[in-house]
Parts: C-alpha cells; sequence; structure tokens
C-alpha cells in the first residue's frame, strides 16, 4: 500500500463516521522519525505506539537489530505529544505496559498470552467452553487498565 491509499482510508473512515485508530511498532528503524504530518493528515481518535516487544518462539531470532530502550521509545513519545493538542489521544505502550495485559486468540481457536515472555496457549475454546480457557492463561487487569485498555468509543 501507498501513502496515498492509507490517506483514502482514512478519508473514507471519516467519511462515514467511524472512529480511526492507528497503531505503530516503534523500533531502531524509526524511533527518531516524525510521523506528525502523517497521523495530523490522517486524523485518528487514538494514535497506539508499541515498543517492539521480544517475544521467545515467536521473534527472538530476528528481533536483535529492531530492539529499542525506553529512552529511545521515550524519544519518540516526545517528538509527537504535541499532537494531543490537535485532539489526538497518544497511547505509549512500552514492553512493561504490554507484557501480560493482552487476551489474544490464535487460529486454533485457543487464548494465549505473554506475560512469561512467550506465548502460553489455553486449552481450545470450544472444547472447554470461555470461562475454563481463559483459566489457562495470565492477564492482569490492573496492566491492562493502567495502559488505556478501557476507553469509550
Amino acid at each position: 500500500m501507498t501513502e496515498k491509499d492509507y490517506y483514502q482510508i482514512a478519508e473514507a473512515a471519516h467519511f462515514f463516521g467511524l472512529k480511526l485508530k492507528i497503531n505503530t511498532v516503534v523500533n531502531k528503524t524509526n524511533y527518531q522519525e516524525n510521523m506528525s504530518d502523517f497521523i495530523l493528515r490522517t486524523n485518528p481518535q487514538r494514535w497506539k505506539l508499541f515498543q517492539i516487544l521480544p517475544v521467545i518462539g515467536q521473534n527472538d531470532l530476528t528481533i536483535g537489530n529492531l530492539e529499542i530502550d525506553n529512552n529511545m521509545f521515550d524519544s519518540f513519545i516526545r517528538q509527537h505529544k504535541h499532537l494531543e493538542n490537535h485532539e489526538i489521544s497518544l497511547v505509549p505502550e512500552n514492553n512493561k505496559l504490554m507484557r501480560g495485559s493482552y487476551t489474544l486468540i490464535d487460529p486454533s481457536g485457543r487464548f494465549y498470552d505473554d506475560s512469561k515472555g512467550y506465548h502460553t496457549y489455553s486449552r481450545p475454546i470450544l472444547d472447554v467452553g470461555a470461562a475454563e480457557a481463559l483459566n489457562d492463561i495470565k492477564v492482569s487487569p490492573d496492566i491492562f487498565i493502567k495502559r488505556g485498555g478501557l476507553y469509550n468509543w
């Protein structure tokens, strides 16, 4: 997709009254990039900024060249903080806030989490039910709330 495609998608979302959220994974290749013009033009209600997260068994063999420290991540956030003056909600999530705060479902119909630094999977939801499957994983409701997981759209 081209930059023009993204602008057209954002324009269509606004035209139809949809709320727009943009996710960006901040890493070594883009942490010094100024994305202000792009974000102002697409005008999302929320812009989630993720510090690139190493996950053992998923990306640990290839992430080394992309990892950034908290200072680099914070620098990216500071560079874009002014966007909040344009009613764009910046939602930064460093590795500490992400780890163990997401409940995900894999293609096999299992919940999984990354609270231990690697993916832990539940029993299949269709076999045991959602409540039982959720008992198989560990997700912190406190961290979920702290990272802005609850919001009103």
